[in-house]
């Protein structure tokens, strides 16, 4: 299936990193680049995998997009987990700050609680995948894609 990465058209659009997005232009601007890579992406009427950014659910619009144009798996973790993926990622989040731990973990809570309901709301399936690795976590997506396909066809 084919791939798209909702922060990486977000980048190439604005010819900047989602950090310098952030920092240049604000979050405003950000997610109005999201919108649109998102609305840019589900036109496609193939069958793909999107990777979205955890901020995407924010906007009602793109909520409202999710729920019509495709079926969501929410990938959650743990908070130590997320936080030791984050300190080890060569793109950092611009909402989650590096260096110290105990705040990175304090703000990975935050938004957690701030949009769990969100993602709630637009999730067809839900896949922790705090104790398994990447390759693990693509396998588990793929299950879980053929699982609404089938579901779909009954």
């Amino acid at each position: 299936m084919p791939f798209g990465d909702s922060d990486a058209l977000v980048s190439h659009m604005a010819g900047k990193t989602i950090s310098e997005i952030f920092d240049e232009d604000g979050e405003e601007a950000f997610r109005d680049l999201e919108h649109q890579a998102l609305s840019d992406l589900l036109s496609s009427h193939k069958p793909s995998v999107i990777s979205t950014g955890g901020g995407a659910v924010l906007r009602e619009d793109n909520r409202r997009l999710l729920k019509q144009h495709s079926k969501v798996v929410w990938m959650l973790g743990d908070i130590n987990t997320i936080a030791s993926r984050l300190t080890n990622s060569p793109n950092p989040r611009p909402l989650v700050p590096k260096g110290d731990a105990d705040e990175m973990r304090a703000t990975i809570a935050r938004i957690q609680n701030e949009r769990q309901h969100l993602y709630e709301a637009v999730a067809d399936i839900a896949l922790d995948v705090s104790q398994i690795g990447q390759f693990a976590a693509i396998q588990a997506v793929i299950e879980s894609a053929e699982a609404i396909r089938n579901e779909d066809f009954k």
